[in-house]
């Protein structure tokens, strides 16, 4: 992996370096010779136009150095870059979400997949404010940590299930996903949705541990060994 800069802008800091110049030459002028501000373009440009005469003073070529100073850096800079190789896993940096490119190559997108967030633009003339979404176009495996009461549930989980038709299994110690979203869910997404809570009378999904897909092939020690051990989850003692 490489990072370089592109001739595009390579031509935009030579452009930049000339204007600079330019600018900065009248003032050289004025510090070097004390020119009065009426008479300073004419003088600057009498300069040029004598450039090289034996008759001129050396301080002039002060200026001279001033004028294409700017110029001269970027050539040795231009000159001495190289492509610097990063390291293996590149190098971090702010995304810039206005380049089309930049949602490509990182895989995201605005219209569907895993909503990782939302970045939020306020207008600069009013108060309105322009939302983006973030979404991943391919399965991630995505950590959110956070203290209680700072909005995962409302800003990532909720919005996720709102918006992405596939299925979902949730672990939802609370009930609270269930309850806002499940019947959201089977209405819009035509989900089939199923509850695992054993001690709740809203439980929906079963399982028997002992039911022929199960124990189908196997000997008694090892019926024996998957009796006991429902029955230690189930008893005390």
């Amino acid at each position: 992996m490489t990072k370089e800069i592109t001739p595009r802008r390579w031509l935009l800091i030579f452009l930049t370096s000339i204007i600079l110049g330019i600018l900065l030459y009248p003032l050289a002028v004025k510090f070097v010779f004390r020119v009065p501000f009426s008479e300073l373009l004419s003088v600057s440009w009498t300069l040029l136009e004598n450039l090289g005469s034996p008759y001129l003073k050396l301080k002039a070529y002060v200026a001279f150095f001033v004028l294409i100073c700017p110029f001269l850096l970027c050539t040795i800079a231009w000159l001495a870059h190289k492509n610097v190789k990063l390291e293996d896993y590149g190098d971090a940096a702010f995304a810039n979400l206005d380049d089309k490119k930049t949602w490509e190559k990182m895989d995201i997108n605005q219209e569907k997949g895993l909503m990782l967030g939302c970045l939020i633009k306020k207008s600069a003339f009013s108060n309105k404010e322009e939302r983006t979404y973030i979404r991943a176009t391919k399965p991630l495996a995505c950590l959110v940590v956070a203290p209680p009461g700072t909005g995962k549930t409302a800003s990532i989980a909720l919005p996720n299930l709102y918006s992405i038709p596939n299925s979902v299994f949730v672990l939802d110690i609370k009930g609270e996903l269930y309850e806002k979203s499940a019947g959201y869910r089977a209405k819009n997404f035509d989900n089939k949705i199923m509850l695992f809570s054993p001690f709740s009378d809203e439980n929906t999904m079963f399982f028997n541990p002992f039911d022929e897909s199960v124990i189908k092939g196997f000997n008694f020690s090892q019926m024996k060994k998957l009796a006991d051990q429902i029955a230690g989850t189930i008893f005390v003692g």
